[in-house]
């Protein structure tokens, strides 16, 4: 799941990075330029969250302090099926812009949340979710992420 999230994280970006490319969109229909702009930093700040977990080349120190830094002023991404709902916002965000590339990205991201989601309850269930009802940030999600 957590290369999903990868992958997920990559394409929201993609798309939001896509969507700035068009500057006389920002003319025609500024809303659509907006959403592109958050596309691209939510999927920035996901791919930052995801990378710890991915078992992959190491964050470099800055990212790392940045990653704490959110985790502490934003703690609700460090609880799995919270983090899904991220997921399933910017799924939704995605999807309201009206690309096809969009929506595919966008119904992706949804699903990927659904997925955070399902599997913080079934750890919820299994009585594995850690500390105030799946309230871990290592924990908790690093133990779905392998």
């Amino acid at each position: 799941i957590n290369l999903a999230c990868i992958g997920t994280a990559v394409a929201l970006s993609v798309a939001g990075v896509l969507g700035q490319v068009n500057v006389f969109r920002f003319a025609m229909e500024p809303i659509h330029y907006v959403l592109a702009m958050y596309s691209l930093i939510f999927g920035l700040i996901s791919l930052v969250l995801e990378w710890d977990g991915a078992k992959l080349r190491p964050l470099p120190e800055p990212l790392k302090k940045f990653r704490a830094a959110l985790l502490m002023q934003a703690a609700f991404l460090g609880h799995l099926g919270l983090r899904g709902a991220f997921y399933v916002f910017q799924g939704t965000l995605a999807i309201e812009t009206g690309s096809l590339f969009r929506l595919i990205v966008g119904l992706a991201a949804t699903v990927v949340g659904f997925l955070c989601i399902g599997l913080w309850y079934r750890q919820k269930q299994q009585g594995n979710a850690g500390g105030a009802g799946g309230y871990n940030a290592g924990a908790a999600y690093s133990n779905v992420a392998q």
